[in-house]
Protein backbone atom coordinates (compact mmCIF):
# COMPACT_ATOMS: atom_id res chain seq x y z
CA UNK A 1 0.00 0.00 0.00
CA UNK A 2 1.21 3.57 -0.83
CA UNK A 3 1.00 6.52 1.72
CA UNK A 4 0.58 9.80 0.86
CA UNK A 5 1.34 12.56 4.15
CA UNK A 6 -0.56 15.98 3.44
CA UNK A 7 2.25 19.11 2.96
CA UNK A 8 0.85 19.89 7.16
CA UNK A 9 1.96 16.73 8.19
CA UNK A 10 5.63 17.55 7.30
CA UNK A 11 5.52 20.88 8.33
CA UNK A 12 4.81 19.03 11.78
CA UNK A 13 7.17 16.70 12.07
CA UNK A 14 10.17 19.53 11.25
CA UNK A 15 8.61 21.91 13.43
CA UNK A 16 8.28 19.54 16.22
CA UNK A 17 11.74 18.64 16.37
CA UNK A 18 13.86 21.69 14.27
CA UNK A 19 17.54 20.11 15.28
CA UNK A 20 16.78 16.39 14.88
CA UNK A 21 13.71 15.80 12.95
CA UNK A 22 14.12 12.59 12.42
CA UNK A 23 13.80 11.55 16.41
CA UNK A 24 10.11 12.99 15.90
CA UNK A 25 7.87 10.51 16.99
CA UNK A 26 5.42 10.93 14.29
CA UNK A 27 7.95 10.42 11.81
CA UNK A 28 9.49 7.28 13.60
CA UNK A 29 6.08 5.85 13.75
CA UNK A 30 5.61 6.81 9.97
CA UNK A 31 8.89 5.16 9.13
CA UNK A 32 8.09 1.58 11.42
CA UNK A 33 4.54 1.50 9.72
CA UNK A 34 5.67 1.57 6.90
CA UNK A 35 7.84 -0.90 6.97
CA UNK A 36 5.72 -2.81 8.87
CA UNK A 37 3.84 -2.98 5.91
CA UNK A 38 5.67 -2.85 3.46
CA UNK A 39 4.35 0.26 2.32
CA UNK A 40 5.56 3.23 -0.35
CA UNK A 41 5.68 6.93 1.14
CA UNK A 42 4.66 8.77 -1.89
CA UNK A 43 5.33 12.16 -2.28
CA UNK A 44 3.37 14.22 -4.77
CA UNK A 45 5.50 17.37 -6.78
CA UNK A 46 3.65 20.07 -5.47
CA UNK A 47 3.57 18.93 -1.96
CA UNK A 48 7.31 18.36 -1.96
CA UNK A 49 8.09 21.55 -3.90
CA UNK A 50 5.52 22.92 -0.63
CA UNK A 51 7.84 21.51 2.14
CA UNK A 52 11.42 22.50 0.89
CA UNK A 53 9.75 26.29 0.35
CA UNK A 54 8.67 26.12 4.15
CA UNK A 55 11.85 24.38 5.38
CA UNK A 56 14.07 26.78 3.30
CA UNK A 57 11.90 29.54 4.42
CA UNK A 58 12.47 28.98 8.52
CA UNK A 59 16.20 27.97 7.40
CA UNK A 60 16.73 31.08 5.89
CA UNK A 61 14.78 33.10 9.27
CA UNK A 62 17.38 31.45 11.51
CA UNK A 63 20.31 32.62 9.48
CA UNK A 64 19.09 35.70 9.27
CA UNK A 65 18.60 35.71 13.42
CA UNK A 66 21.83 34.32 13.63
Amino acid sequence: MDVIVDTNQYDTFFHGHPRDFFTAHGLVELYAYLRRTKSNLVIPAPVLEETVKKYRDKLSLAVKKA
